[in-house]
C-alpha cells in the first residue's frame, strides 16, 4: 500500500476464536516487542501527527483470565498494579454494552516495566481480549487499538500482524502507512542500556516538540523504511532505525550511544535500533553465513562496554519472530 492509502487492508494478528462457550471466563493474549524502528511525526492529511512502527519480539506475551461475576458490577485485578489493563477491561464491557457486569482481571506478564518492551499496551490488549471472549467475541484489532488507547493515553500497534509493519499513530488508533512486504529475514541482538538495570517511567516521558527540519527528514525516513521494505534490503533498514535512535537521542538521551555505533560498525551490523521510551537496544545483523559469528563478536563488544546480558532473536517475512537459539 502506498503512502497516503489507508491501513483498511491491513490484517489484524492471528487469533483462535475463543473456546469458552459459557460466557463466563474468557482468556486473552498478547504480543509485547522490542521498541521502535522508526518513531516521529508524520503526515496525515492535512495534518502532522505522531506516528511509530515498532519492532515484532518474541520475548515476552501478556496473558490474561477474565472471569465475569454477574451479581457485581465491580471489577478486579490481580496484580493490583495493572491500572490500565483494569481500565481496559472496563471499557470493553461497555463497548460491548454489558456496563452493569463485574468481573475479575487476572494477568501475567513477565517483561520488566519501563524497558520499551510495551508491556502496558499488551496488558490492556490482553484483558481487551479476555473480556470479549467471556462473550465468544474476537474484536476488530482497529477496535481494540481504541480501546488500548482509551486505557492508556498512547498504545503501540501490537493488535495488528506483526510480519506486516504499519505505520501507526499512537495518540489517534489509526495506521496511517501499512507496508506492502513484510520485514527481511535478519537477527537481532537485544540488550538494556540502562546504567542501573532500571526502566523509564513512561508516564513521566513527554512528547518532543520537532523542528521543522526534524520534521522533513520523518518524511525522508518514511520513504527509506519504504524502500527498504519493498527491496527488502536489511542495509537500508538499518540505516533508518539508527537515524531515527539519533533524532530521539536528542529528546531521550541513550547511554553510550555513540559507543554502540561504532561497535556495531566494527561487527558488520546494519544499524542499530532503541525503544524510544526506554532502555531497550538492539542490534540489526542480516541473516546469513556470518550472523552467528557477528553477534558472538558483538556480544563480546557489549560485554566490554559493561553490558553482559543480551538476548538474539531474529524477524521475517516469512513466520513469526522468533528465538534463534
Amino acid at each position: 500500500m502506498k503512502s497516503g492509502d489507508s491501513g483498511a487492508n491491513v490484517r489484524p494478528a492471528r487469533r483462535r476464536r475463543p473456546a469458552n462457550r459459557d460466557r463466563g471466563t474468557g482468556f486473552g493474549a498478547a504480543p509485547c516487542h522490542h521498541g521502535e524502528w522508526l518513531q516521529g511525526e508524520f503526515q496525515d492529511g492535512p495534518l502532522l501527527i505522531p506516528g511509530l512502527v515498532t519492532v515484532p519480539c518474541p520475548l515476552f506475551r501478556s496473558r490474561a483470565i477474565f472471569t465475569l461475576t454477574p451479581l457485581s458490577a465491580t471489577i478486579t485485578v490481580r496484580p493490583g498494579t495493572h491500572v490500565k489493563a483494569l481500565r481496559a477491561a472496563r471499557l470493553t464491557l461497555q463497548w460491548l454494552q454489558r456496563p452493569h457486569l463485574g468481573g475479575e482481571l487476572a494477568i501475567r506478564n513477565r517483561a520488566p516495566a519501563g524497558f520499551g518492551f510495551g508491556s502496558s499496551t499488551a496488558d490492556c490488549l490482553s484483558a481487551i481480549r479476555a473480556v470479549a471472549s467471556a462473550f465468544g467475541r474476537i474484536l476488530p484489532a482497529e477496535t481494540e487499538a481504541r480501546l488500548a488507547i482509551a486505557a492508556e493515553g498512547a498504545s503501540d500497534s501490537t493488535m495488528f500482524d506483526a510480519s506486516r509493519p504499519v505505520l501507526f499513530s499512537q495518540c489517534h488508533g489509526r495506521i496511517l502507512e501499512s507496508f506492502r512486504r513484510g520485514w527481511p529475514e535478519m537477527f537481532l541482538l537485544g540488550f538494556c542500556t540502562s546504567t542501573d538495570g532500571k526502566g523509564v517511567d513512561t508516564a513521566a516521558v513527554r512528547r518532543p516538540a520537532y523542528a521543522p527540519a526534524e520534521r522533513r527528514e520523518f518524511a525522508r525516513l518514511r520513504g527509506d523504511l519504504r524502500r527498504g521494505l519493498e527491496g527488502q534490503s536489511v542495509e537500508l533498514l538499518g540505516r533508518v532505525a539508527e537515524r531515527s535512535a539519533e533524532l530521539n537521542h536528542s529528546y531521550f538521551p541513550v547511554p553510550q550511544l555513540s559507543e554502540l555505533q561504532a561497535l556495531a560498525r566494527s561487527v558488520g551490523a546494519a544499524g542499530i535500533q532503541v525503544a524510544h521510551t526506554g532502555c531497550l537496544a538492539g542490534l540489526i545483523f542480516r541473516n546469513d553465513a556470518t550472523s552467528e559469528r557477528s553477534i558472538t563478536t558483538a556480544q563480546g563488544g557489549l560485554a566490554a562496554l559493561g553490558i553482559a546480558r543480551t538476548w538474539p532473536f531474529r524477524i521475517g517475512e516469512n513466520g513469526a519472530c522468533r528465538n534463534p537459539r
